[in-house]
């Protein structure tokens, strides 16, 4: 891990360009500061484009030959995901404002993400969440912290029935649906912030047990990740293969432990992987 990279001078950094370039547009958005992408909830505010543009000046002055690569740019354009395949630059990877429908909508479940990449291996992450003033950072080997708190899951043994979780029912396939709903029955609650970094400083705080998604691009889960698996968690695509950045399909199931996370995927996902791959021979 580079020395020159100081996790506390890159999280007042976050703060910083959030209070100049987020916090200012909260709840001020004009409608013509709001727009969409792919539907008509795949939203981008004048505040993601401002944000990103700024990390992408700054960022490389903290390490000399590291590039941007975020949300909006991939979006418009401007870089492409095939840049994760080039392991010989540190890569800064960002969502710079995760949760955008509700960041456009007034809700207070948004906040910026970040992580560095080294040969292609996620070394450092930070969430921040500016509404409630809570910055997550996580350093490969050396744990994660909430405003400078160690944070540590327990919550290994806790039974299914007893469960709160997060999948976000409208990025399954419809076909799935039915069956997700079915089981939600079998867990204490399964629902969704539409915010995935929120989700991700709720599962590493032990305020949700586990997690469920269908979409893997790097800049909604690399952050996370490194954050949960810190504290203590266990993240794996649903085949039981490890999420990394160049990872393009494949789902995400986090729990607590390997046995959670095993009773998991047999209570939520075995049946919809064995359908979808019948499917394929058909």
């Amino acid at each position: 891990m580079p020395s020159t990279v100081d996790p506390i001078k890159i999280a007042d950094l976050l703060r910083e360009q959030t209070a100049l370039h987020i916090l200012p547009r909260f709840r001020q958005l004009a409608a013509h500061e709001i727009m969409s992408k792919t539907s008509p909830t795949d939203l981008v505010t004048v505040a993601d484009q401002e944000m990103e543009r700024a990390l992408i000046k700054i960022l490389p002055d903290f390490l000399s030959g590291s590039i941007v690569l975020g949300e909006e740019g991939v979006s418009s354009g401007l870089i492409s995901l095939d840049a994760l395949k080039d392991t010989s630059r540190p890569i800064w990877v960002t969502d710079p404002v995760d949760g955008t429908y509700n960041f456009a909508h007034g809700k207070e479940e948004f906040c910026t993400m970040l992580t560095l990449l080294i040969e292609g291996r996620t070394v450092m992450s930070w969430i921040y969440d500016p509404i409630k003033n809570r910055m997550m950072i996580a350093e490969r080997g050396s744990g994660a912290r909430l405003n400078d708190q160690e944070i540590v899951i327990r919550q290994p043994g806790k039974p299914l029935h007893a469960l709160d979780g997060f999948a976000g029912l409208k990025y399954f396939r419809k076909e799935m649906r039915p069956h997700i709903e079915a089981q939600s029955a079998k867990v204490a609650k399964l629902h969704s912030l539409f915010c995935a970094g929120h989700e991700y400083l709720r599962l590493a705080t032990g305020h949700a047990d586990f997690s469920i998604y269908t979409k893997v691009m790097p800049w909604d889960h690399l952050a996370g990740q490194l954050m949960f698996e810190e504290a203590g968690g266990y993240l794996r695509q649903w085949d039981g293969s490890p999420y990394t950045a160049q990872t393009k399909f494949g789902g995400i199931l986090a729990a607590a432990d390997l046995q959670q996370w095993s009773d998991l995927r047999a209570l939520f996902l075995d049946k919809i992987i064995e359908d979808y791959a019948r499917s394929r021979q058909l």
